[in-house]
């Protein structure tokens, strides 16, 4: 006789789900006149294969550009982080006011099974706003430097780069949000530009800070799969400044200078 024995199974993951972008189309926008390697928009997909396995480890790439002008390539994406950045001279809203990107996203670090997503480029021009003297610019600041974010990474102590920032403001009479703006922070853990050069106005606003794909990137798990900071403008001719100090498991926010 012998006695009754335990035997342990691991059942091992198998890839059988595809990945999945988390936006039916993305949309970002850049000015024309931007030097190369600005970044303009970040995407993301998401895999439920089993995420300590490369099932679930997912690189993304640029199928196609339409339009082809003035020449294929003028975007490219980090296969990594998302991150989508201008790689080619030529941007003209004049002649190309848009461009859509067919995306892959592909599981098995990027020879597994895939999906396809869209992204919406806007082209801006930067002389399309009625010129401003020298002498209110140096005033006010300039309407982009009204309103201004940084994001450090406390847990390392270093500028938190590549992390996804939405602004919206509320519509009181709808009772939602209005997306103004979405960019990506930059190696000073900045994103210039979050009005988009459009004046600062009262009224209450938001800004959405996507941690868990900056975690993510950094390979980090994370308890807060994002972060939201609402507040309110009242006096637009101030200069308004929301920090965020960030780590895995706790952030805080402040009204900086």
């Amino acid at each position: 006789m012998e006695s009754p024995l335990d035997i342990n199974l691991h059942v091992l993951d198998q890839n059988d789900n595809r990945p999945k972008f988390i936006e039916e189309v993305f949309r970002g926008s850049v000015e024309q006149s931007l030097p190369l390697g600005i970044p303009v928009m970040k995407v993301t997909a998401t895999d439920v294969d089993d995420p300590e396995t490369p099932n679930a480890i997912i690189r993304y790439s640029i199928v196609k550009q339409e339009p082809e002008d003035p020449a294929a390539g003028l975007f490219t994406i980090n296969s990594v982080t998302g991150v989508i950045s201008v790689m080619g001279t030529g941007l003209d809203r004049e002649k190309v006011p848009e461009y859509i990107l067919t995306l892959q996203a592909a599981d098995m670090e990027g020879s597994g099974l895939t999906c396809t997503g869209k992204a919406i480029i806007q082209i801006l021009d930067a002389n399309s706003k009625a010129p401003v003297l020298d002498s209110v610019k140096e005033m006010s600041g300039g309407h982009d430097s009204l309103l201004s974010t940084h994001v450090l990474n406390s847990a390392q102590g270093i500028p938190a780069k590549g992390l996804t920032i939405t602004l919206s403001k509320l519509d009181a009479s709808q009772a939602r949000w209005v997306q103004l703006s979405r960019s990506v922070t930059n190696e000073d853990g900045r994103c210039p530009g979050l009005l988009r050069g459009e004046p600062l106005t009262a009224g209450t606003f938001q800004l959405r800070f996507d941690t868990k794909d900056y975690w993510k990137q950094m390979q980090q798990d994370s308890f807060y799969p994002f972060v939201e900071i609402a507040f309110t403008i009242t006096d637009p001719k101030q200069k308004y400044h929301v920090p965020l100090l960030l780590s895995p498991f706790s952030y805080t926010t402040y009204r900086g200078s």
